[in-house]
């Protein structure tokens, strides 16, 4: 057998070994781990593949984490911990003549399972894969040791794995310019590299032909296609030059792809808004005649300087362009800028010791007590009031920190008589620090950021404790900031570590993480580095505010582990920690009218209030209620015995009162009463208001209460109708398309665009169609059915201009399946898409725990495997996921995302929507058109308002907030949100 075994044989052998087909019918159809595009029709060339890789793969994990992912290492490895498995001893005993085809065939299995490839030309991308692959397989590398059929099928895992990101990004380069493939496919096998893949940089090569921007006239028509392309495949490029480092290819590609982006730089900074000028960008072919640059070199940013300094003789020659010198100027300053911060500052090419000179030189003068402006003029005055420019300082620090570090002291040393406000130039020089020891974090090849946190921190406290005397009016040295930026980046790091902690709990961090943690404790506690306003305590307690929410602080505090955040002076003070705010303050009468409800309550009298009211608009009724509601309902959080509680005398008292109030209708009564009495919260659980209820269970209530009495006050509103119909009737809504639900596949622009069209398979699957046409019978690549429009007359008019996924009614599945990042709806932004779904989820909430009558609408609404009972809780959770997505999309914690929804809330609530004739037709969203435009209105007049100015609108509305706080009773906030007296010599 072991002389002529066939491939049936083979077969026949591995199927007869018990030990190594212990598998179920279930698992064989399953197919578990096929991923890749052709999965449905699968049919596995080498007998039994996925059980041999099945094998192969569940020792990956091992053979990696003892040797790291250097390709040999993990390639020996792997072959001795397979050695004695039954799958060895089955293909040990196939013959050596045998090896070279079954290979190829497991080569060809293996791509098809684990790479997905979206083009309607996979063939040839596999192909393509296998002749790059196939080769390094077979090469030195991978035969180290004694060759087999095992090695040989080991190392063709080892060779994908080790290459994962190179083949990703091929594929994205592919799925951009289609035509590449066409090149790459026609290169011979003989060409490959047996050490090392460059079939990407191949792929790099044949794109820059076709990317470069035409200059000559008789092209530019082509530029707006090609420009846009360029932007396209930009991100691509860069990341394929950057992780190909020490490829000798990659240097001449580096070359040309700089001189590339040189003209397309110029032409979107300068000749997009001045055409004229795009004979500047024809004379840089001149200035670079191989079109080849080097910008990380110093004779190169001097050669540009000098161009650019020339042009200024030619614009001022131009009668047309006098008037418009000065904003030119801005313009190539700008493009020289750019230029500097993408071209010389590679990721795995930093620039020249001279160039770091040359840049330095730009902005400081040569007694380095002034500063100038960053440009390529000399014309550019000095400052009068030094100050130190943190875009260049960032991009210096990041690849020559000592000798940059050098300069630093001596100017901060010379300039200390110029400066007015010493703590600010320290803080912009510390953050600029702070800033290069993330990105050298980032690019660091170990990525235990634990591990390099805990080096960090030693050396930080170390410098800090020694000059624990320093202050801004002494001699403070660069090397007490850059101390202080490490101890700064090491609580960052610490931040996300506590996030961790608390989410996923000790057994998840690694051994240098709870170490980590320690040592921070030990940090936090030190008298030495702490005090009651700053050290690193505190600023781990604003990072921890800042980025997770002071709602994160209360869960930190009921820690007994993770209590030392806290700072020890403030630990007494526990109460202040778990008093939340309250979000309804951003209504400028909500205070007033608080405080009045709460006499009334106290005094069981009415008079005054009544005496308030009379003069109020039904603007007013929204703060109204939502003062009724946290005086009255949120007292249920205390017992009966408790003098904070209403009692049912005041309860009765307060519901004859807005029984009688006449800026509430029908509705906004009957929300009152459910509010008083507190039933609104029954069928939920997370919402009643109790002695331990969660701050995010807390916070998600209050929205959901705003929104309701919100949308109950304004639908009158043509444009609120949607949401009406949550609220009352949402039956109606199951033929219509819900707002920021999912629609079409691409933007009509990018199709448009691209030149492209799409494609449907007999079994309905999309598929892409580049410039190059498509050809009469193919495989669809998403399931590899055969389409065969010559000879199939159904398939002959299937070519689709729109592209459309919509489906009516509330078509999100659970809450765990949904997406766990935010993402755009036509042309609502992310952060718009999740604010309007938060707000139909939080309509949803309401209905499914106050309106029984309406249950069967709900549920035919949903259309998903939901029951009746899971309903409040259904939306509920989606409502959190939406506000977690909001908080991604706008980058802000969890509490001010919340705060974000409110004043979006208060918004609909004070604004008068401009009604049209049209507005009714569209909020009935019966089709897709009238859905997009309905989204575009609302967005429009209440959302944008407040995300076009958010950092105001939050800042803002978070000092409202405060103002209802002391600084007596609540320090930690006024620590967090720095309104307590900092010292003016404070730093860190």
């Amino acid at each position: 057998v072991t002389t002529t075994l066939s491939k049936q044989q083979l077969w026949l052998q591995i199927f007869n070994n018990q030990k190594l087909c212990a598998f179920s019918f279930d698992k064989l159809n399953d197919m578990k781990g096929l991923q890749g595009t052709l999965k449905e029709d699968f049919t596995c060339k080498f007998p039994f593949f996925w059980l041999i890789k099945e094998v192969i793969d569940s020792k990956w994990e091992s053979a990696t984490s003892v040797l790291g992912t250097e390709k040999q290492q993990v390639h020996v490895h792997l072959c001795e911990i397979l050695h004695d498995t039954p799958v060895n001893q089955v293909l040990s005993t196939v013959p050596q003549a045998r090896w070279e085809d079954l290979c190829q065939e497991y080569l060809y299995d293996y791509l098809l399972t684990v790479h997905h490839v979206t083009h309607h030309e996979a063939q040839q991308e596999y192909e393509v894969l296998f002749s790059a692959l196939y080769p390094i397989i077979t090469g030195p590398e991978l035969s180290s040791i004694k060759p087999s059929l095992m090695t040989r099928l080991v190392g063709v895992h080892v060779a994908y794995q080790y290459y994962q990101k190179e083949i990703m990004w091929l594929g994205q380069l592919i799925s951009l310019i289609p035509g590449i493939l066409v090149k790459l496919h026609g290169m011979h096998m003989e060409g490959y590299n047996d050490k090392f893949m460059d079939i990407h940089l191949h792929a790099v090569q044949f794109a820059l032909e076709d990317l470069e921007l035409p200059l000559d006239e008789d092209n530019r028509e082509h530029f707006p296609q090609r420009l846009l392309r360029l932007q396209l495949c930009q991100n691509t490029i860069n990341s394929i030059v950057e992780i190909s480092f020490g490829i000798p290819l990659v240097n001449e590609i580096r070359g040309y792809w700089h001189y590339i982006r040189l003209i397309q730089l110029f032409v979107e900074h300068v000749a997009l808004k001045y055409p004229d000028l795009i004979v500047i960008a024809k004379r840089f072919e001149m200035q670079f005649p191989n079109k080849r640059c080097n910008f990380t070199r110093v004779d190169t940013i001097k050669h540009l300087q000098n161009h650019l300094k020339n042009m200024e003789g030619y614009y001022e020659k131009q009668k047309k362009l006098k008037s418009k010198i000065s904003d030119i100027q801005k313009c190539t300053k700008s493009f020289f800028t750019e230029v500097v911060s993408t071209l010389c500052f590679d990721k795995q090419n930093p620039p020249e010791s001279d160039l770091i000179i040359e840049l330095i030189a730009i902005v400081f003068d040569e007694q380095m007590q002034y500063t100038k402006d960053f440009s390529y003029s000399e014309k550019e005055k000095a400052d009068k009031v030094p100050v130190i420019r943190s875009f260049l300082l960032q991009l210096l620090l990041e690849y020559n920190t000592e000798r940059v570090l050098e300069y630093l002291n001596v100017y901060l040393t010379k300039s200390r008589k110029f400066i007015q406000d010493n703590r600010i130039v320290c803080l912009l020089c510390m953050q600029c620090l702070e800033d290069a020891i993330f990105k050298q974090s980032c690019r660091s090849v170990c990525q235990d950021n634990a591990k390099n946190a805990k080096k960090l921190l030693a050396e930080g406290e170390t410098v800090v404790k020694q000059n624990s005397d320093t202050s801004l009016e002494s001699n403070i040295t660069i090397e007490h900031l850059e101390a202080i930026a490490k101890l700064r980046f090491v609580c960052s790091v610490v931040g996300d570590l506590l996030y961790k902690y608390n989410e996923k709990g000790v057994d998840n961090l690694t051994p240098n993480e709870t170490e980590l943690l320690q040592l921070m404790k030990i940090c936090c506690n030190d008298d030495k580095l702490n005090s009651m306003e700053a050290g690193p305590a505190v600023f781990i307690l604003k990072q921890v505010a800042r980025q997770h929410g002071m709602s994160f602080l209360v869960s930190l505090s009921k820690s007994k582990e993770l209590e030392w955040v806290i700072p020890t002076p403030l630990r007494k003070q526990d109460e202040i920690i778990v008093n939340p705010c309250d979000p309804f303050l951003i209504y400028e009468i909500y205070g007033g009218l608080r405080g009045d409800i709460t006499d009334v309550v106290y005094s069981q009298k009415l008079n005054e209030l009544e005496k308030k009211v009379k003069g109020f608009t039904p603007r007013d009724a929204v703060p109204l209620l939502l003062s009724i509601y946290q005086v009255v309902t949120m007292s249920h959080v205390y017992s009966d015995e408790d003098t904070r509680r209403v009692t049912d005398e005041a309860k009765s008292i307060i519901d004859k009162f807005t029984k009688k109030c006449p800026i509430f209708d029908r509705e906004l009564k009957w929300s009152a009463q459910t509010l008083i009495q507190c039933t609104h919260c029954e069928k939920l659980e997370q919402m009643q208001p109790k002695v331990g209820q969660s701050p995010q269970d807390r916070m998600t209530t209050e929205v959901v209460v705003h929104a309701a009495i919100t949308f109950q006050a304004k639908r009158t509103l043509d444009v609120m109708q949607p949401f009406i119909k949550l609220l009352y009737s949402p039956g109606e809504l199951k033929k219509s398309y819900l707002p920021t639900f999912p629609g079409e596949e691409l933007p009509e622009s990018v199709r448009t665009a691209l030149g492209s069209a799409f494609n449907k398979c007999p079994r309905g699957h999309h598929y892409f169609i580049s410039e190059c046409g498509e050809i009469e019978r193919h495989k669809c690549p998403v399931c590899g059915t055969i389409v065969d429009k010559k000879n199939d007359s159904t398939l002959q008019d299937e070519k689709l201009y729109k592209v459309n996924d919509s489906q009516v009614g509330y078509i999100l599945e659970k809450p765990d399946q949904r997406e766990t990042h935010p993402s755009s709806e036509r042309n609502l932004s992310p952060a718009a898409c999740s604010i309007l779904r938060a707000l139909v989820n939080a309509c949803l909430v309401w209905t499914a725990c106050t309106n029984e009558n309406v249950t069967d609408d709900l549920l035919s609404l949903v259309g998903s495997n939901v029951q009746a009972i899971e309903l409040p809780t259904f939306f509920w959770q989606h409502l959190q996921h939406d506000m977690g997505l909001l908080s991604l999309a706008v980058n802000k914690s969890k509490d001010d995302a919340y705060l974000i929804l409110h004043l979006v809330l208060k918004n609909i609530s004070k604004v008068n929507f401009p009604e049209s004739s049209d507005m009714k037709t569209l909020s009935n969203l019966k089709s897709e058109e009238a859905r997009a435009k309905w989204e575009n209105s609302f967005d429009e007049a209440y959302i944008q308002t407040i995300l076009k100015k958010l950092d105001y609108h939050v800042q803002e509305a978070t000092q409202q907030l405060l103002k209802d706080k002391t600084e007596e009773q609540d320090f930690l906030y006024y620590t967090v949100y720095e309104k307590v007296a900092i010292s003016p010599n404070t730093i860190l």
